[in-house]
């Protein structure tokens, strides 16, 4: 697969978040009706993304979310639970992630396919595993994959807010990657050469020295994989980036692609389940 164009918002969120109907306007958007803030955000993204392209119309669209429509899902369930009252219908259609791809698609005009994954580790590698069999079957041959994650505090702290000190610092974020097998009309950034899985630090090591990587690269190890791996790959304690969230872990991949530095990007983070994800990237040259 190929990645030929990219877009990554990532802000701290004050403690009573601000509108985002201006931004909104301002990429084309306009006026989002009775699309919550995770819609917003999604939208946001995408268009911001999609300003300036020509997408064929039946571009797909994949979302992917580490905690998905957090405060829409607690308003319904405030009303249903605390205040025995049936949910609004929309405010119910919000906490369905799927209707983010459709406000994306809508404001975008975009017929193809959707697809929503939450997934509390690896939300980009997971989209990027299904959207490489998307590819294979998608008419466009092309695909809009987001990462989008909404200021949740005080409802749920991971992966958009992080402690510092007694003070709870939020954020919230859309990143966005136009990708495909073929398009006539991008200039492609990059190439996705492997998203795949180790079981075990050993399989790491063996897949890892398969791959040429004489040229430079740029290593990110996230969350629980920066000791183990950084022996493993031989990368000094000082090259590893630390990130609050992972929000921020996705923006890096888009400052990576956005920078002519190292050849290759390559990231590995360590699961819940004791293995390992690891997603490589070769720039083009």
């Amino acid at each position: 697969m190929v990645i030929y164009h990219a877009v990554g918002l990532v802000d701290q969120v004050p403690p009573k978040p601000v509108s985002l109907k201006s931004r909104l306007q301002a990429v084309g958007a306009g006026t989002l009706r009775r699309a919550g803030r995770f819609n917003q955000l999604a939208v946001l993204g995408a268009a911001s993304c999609a300003d300036g392209l020509t997408l064929p119309h039946a571009c797909d669209v994949i979302i992917a979310s580490v905690a998905s429509n957090v405060s829409d899902t607690v308003t319904v369930l405030g009303d249903a639970i605390l205040r025995h009252q049936s949910p609004m219908p929309f405010a119910f259609i919000n906490t369905q992630g799927n209707s983010a791809c459709y406000n994306v698609a809508n404001v975008l005009e975009l017929e193809g396919n959707s697809l929503f994954i939450s997934h509390p580790d690896a939300p980009l590698e997971s989209a990027l595993r299904l959207a490489r069999v998307r590819s294979h079957f998608s008419s466009a041959k092309l695909l809009m994959l987001g990462v989008v994650d909404e200021w949740t505090l005080p409802y749920y702290q991971p992966p958009t807010g992080y402690c510092d000190g007694d003070q709870q610092v939020a954020y919230e974020g859309s990143c966005w990657f136009v990708i495909g097998e073929a398009w006539p009309q991008g200039d492609p950034l990059a190439r996705i050469i492997a998203v795949d899985q180790a079981l075990t630090l050993q399989q790491l090591q063996q897949q890892l020295g398969r791959v040429d990587l004489v040229q430079g690269v740029q290593w990110d190890l996230c969350s629980r994989a920066q000791s183990s791996i950084a022996l493993a790959a031989d990368v000094k304690a000082g090259d590893v980036p630390e990130y609050y969230t992972q929000l921020h872990e996705n923006l890096a991949v888009i400052s990576w692609l956005q920078q002519e530095q190292s050849r290759y990007y390559c990231r590995i983070r360590a699961n819940r389940m004791g293995g390992f994800r690891w997603l490589l990237i070769e720039r083009s040259m």
